[in-house]
């Protein structure tokens, strides 16, 4: 035969076994004989009889030649070794146990996510309806089937909305990348943005409960704005947050009102600016007398008037606001706002569970003063550190320390529960300022959102679900000291290159002298 057919043999016989491997593999992972599988299949074949047919000489010297004998036992011993690397490939893909070397563990479930997978108590069918072939989806699918190992009773489809269109339409997929979660004979969709670990278990919560709480945000005496999407002072991002949480929101204005609306679970009342009148103080202590659940955020600095009335809400509860600047020494100061206090310790409430030295800010705060009450059980959140100071009365900047200002630490965030003899269990979530609930707040920092979530969970008794942290997307730094980057490039730049050298003239050396 001719060198240009025993060259196009030794081409088909590559190429076919290469596709037969391939196919093979495909086949192996599937389960099943995809397109993907069958046409390397029926391709790598047909090559390998072309190469039968151009070179039958070596077919017949494979089988009957001493030397061919050798190379089949190499081609052998090469494809079984090939195939204990498909077949662990293939068991390791399957299995269910893995490790998240992770630093902030972003290929595992938060706790709240595995507690609601856990207690699914029948099938939760996820179907994502993918057909736009998005690399960005692996992320999706994979969150998906984390959700199926934490729970049996979660069963994840991945499905063309093309290959059928009649179940799309039925669950109301509009557009391609769309989750749908079934659960109880309730759907909830999920479209592309909104598919983030915390989007799911909202949704599980929202097909499991019953009803959905709501929560009243009161306005007419200044408080921050739900609608207000400005993003230094707007709230529109709580707002968002507190719907993300399955939660309702509708607002309210208590001067307006006889008494609190039935629906409402939760009373959120943050950063008011005017004084509230007697009747309006009333209205919020007969609620909390009959079990209600108040979020209440008070700033610094406002008028004594003001201040005063909002603590008159709290005198069963033996709280009550300074009214003045709680100012964190400059190690817990927010770089470029020396009154935005930086928290990094936490007290032991269940809103503040697994937050320990991650930051959150408290920007212009007041402190929160407590008085022992028998039937009240108060617990601190978060607090400044021993080295801040509380300024009573406005002055002008710097606002440096005077031996009449009060040395911390000052309490910026806690909760109360009170439960009189006979009556009804009540709770108060309290802020030192409104300002850390807004926009620009909540985008600098996730732990003042699950502060704000935790919030609302804690006062409508859902500490088990209390807030799903986000895990940081950033790319991870390694912070070195001077130190450090010193001997990185001595080692790098120096050490290694000479070692090399070294080695190569002592090879040298002995090869010639030898």
């Amino acid at each position: 035969m001719s060198s240009w057919e025993r060259r196009l043999a030794v081409v088909c016989l590559v190429f076919g076994v290469l596709l037969i491997f391939l196919g093979g593999s495909s086949y192996l992972v599937e389960q099943r004989l995809t397109t993907a599988a069958s046409y390397p299949l029926i391709a790598g074949v047909a090559l390998l009889i072309a190469y039968a047919i151009l070179d039958p000489t070596a077919v017949r010297d494979l089988f009957t030649s001493r030397q061919s004998r050798f190379g089949t036992l190499s081609v052998v011993v090469t494809a079984i070794l090939l195939g204990i690397l498909v077949m662990g490939n293939v068991l390791a893909a399957r299995a269910t146990q893995s490790f998240d070397l992770t630093k902030y563990k972003n290929n595992t479930l938060a706790p709240q996510s595995l507690l609601v997978a856990q207690r699914l108590d029948s099938t939760a069918n996820a179907w994502l309806w993918d057909n736009s072939g998005d690399p960005n989806l692996a992320s999706t699918r994979n969150l998906l089937q984390r959700y199926a190992a934490a729970s049996p009773h979660f069963k994840v489809t991945v499905e063309d909305p093309n290959n059928d269109p009649a179940t799309a339409r039925a669950q109301g997929v509009k557009v391609v990348d769309t989750i749908v979660i079934q659960y109880r004979g309730k759907p909830q969709l999920l479209n592309p943005g909104s598919q983030t670990e915390q989007d799911i278990t909202a949704a599980l919560l929202t097909l499991e409960s019953t009803r959905t709480p709501t929560v009243c945000w009161v306005g007419g005496e200044g408080e921050g704005d739900l609608k207000n999407t400005d993003q230094l002072q707007g709230y529109s991002e709580t707002s968002d947050q507190i719907i993300k949480d399955n939660f309702r929101v509708r607002d309210l204005v208590l001067s307006q009102a006889a008494s609190v609306p039935a629906d409402c679970d939760v009373v959120a009342l943050v950063g008011p600016t005017k004084q509230i009148p007697d009747a309006t103080v009333k209205v919020l202590t007969d609620y909390l007398a009959g079990g209600g659940r108040l979020l209440l955020a008070v700033d610094p600095w406002r008028e004594a008037a003001v201040t005063a009335r909002y603590n008159a809400v709290l005198t069963d509860y033996g709280l009550s606001f300074s009214g003045g600047l709680v100012v964190p020494d400059a190690a817990h100061a927010a770089r470029g706002e020396p009154t935005a206090t930086a928290v990094l310790q936490y007290g032991s409430s269940p809103i503040a569970r697994d937050l320990s030295n991650r930051v959150s800010f408290f920007p212009e705060a007041t402190s929160i003063d407590s008085t022992s009450k028998p039937d009240v059980l108060e617990t601190p959140v978060a607090q400044s550190t021993a080295d801040s100071y509380l300024v009573q009365q406005p002055r002008q900047p710097p606002l440096t320390k005077d031996a009449k200002d009060k040395s911390g630490p000052f309490t910026l965030m806690a909760t109360a529960e009170r439960t009189p003899p006979g009556g009804k269990k009540s709770r108060v979530v309290l802020v030192g300022t409104g300002a850390f609930a807004e926009n620009e707040v909540l985008a600098s920092t996730a732990v003042n959102i699950q502060l704000l979530t935790g919030s609302l969970n804690y006062l409508t008794e859902q500490e088990a679900l209390i807030s799903i942290p986000p895990k940081p997307s950033s790319n991870p730094t390694l912070a070195l000291t001077q130190e450090q980057q010193n001997l990185n490039l001595w080692i790098t730049l120096i050490a290694l290159p000479m070692f090399v050298v070294v080695g190569g003239v002592l090879v040298w050396w002995r090869r010639r002298f030898s």
